[in-house]
């Protein structure tokens, strides 16, 4: 897959400027918006995984955003009071539809990411599709978190130690018909060398397989 390239991009976020990459384009009809895991776990946009994800949903012409949440990489602003995250995402949201004007925009996250798109999207009319990638639900039951109103892709991988098979068929149960689940066989929370398996699962939610 050919690499496409991104611009660096600075989002004004409740005070902090963030750091992002985004793919922008005014022909793009599809957008999404991409959450790194947790940052007290060294987690930021350049994680294999969400690289993964944004670079394949670029390839097929959407337009894409990655971003470090406040206080990680050279974004500024504190981390850890959860709000902020949210705040950042919203103004990521903000920012990617602004400067390309798509017709669907998904919220999307990795791990800890997910929780933030999963507890975000709902609420965000903007919001068209959600898609959380290895959702952490043994640690933010998924119980805790809003019925999705909108479509929702959950991706885990069946050896996931953040998100046990159960702990998946009963959050993809509550979250009913709007949630399409795939569990990548032999796949662990952490997804390392099995990239390729992990954006054939999200080609098949984009392509409602």
């Amino acid at each position: 897959m050919a690499a496409v390239s991104e611009e660096r991009v600075t989002i004004e976020s409740d005070g902090a400027r963030i750091d992002g990459r985004a793919t922008l384009s005014e022909n793009a009809t599809s957008a999404i918006v991409f959450c790194h895991p947790h940052p007290a776990n060294g987690g930021d946009m350049h994680n294999s995984v969400v690289q993964a994800v944004v670079g394949l949903l670029a390839e097929r012409g959407w337009a894409t955003l990655r971003f470090d949440f406040r206080g990680v990489g050279a974004s500024t602003g504190t981390l850890g009071d959860r709000a902020g995250e949210l705040a950042d995402a919203a103004a990521a949201i903000d920012l990617l539809r602004r400067r390309s004007n798509p017709s669907r925009t998904v919220l999307g996250g990795y791990s800890y990411g997910s929780t933030i798109a999963l507890e975000l999207g709902p609420g965000r009319d903007d919001v068209d599709a959600l898609l959380a990638v290895a959702p952490p639900f043994s640690m933010f039951p998924a119980g805790d978190l809003p019925l999705p109103n909108k479509p929702l892709g959950l991706i885990v991988g069946d050896r996931d130690e953040f998100c046990d098979s159960a702990s998946f068929a009963a959050a993809a149960s509550r979250f009913g018909p709007q949630a399409t689940a795939f569990e990548v066989p032999g796949a662990d929370h952490f997804w390392f060398g099995r990239e390729r398996d992990l954006q054939a699962a999200v080609l098949r939610w984009v392509d409602g397989e």
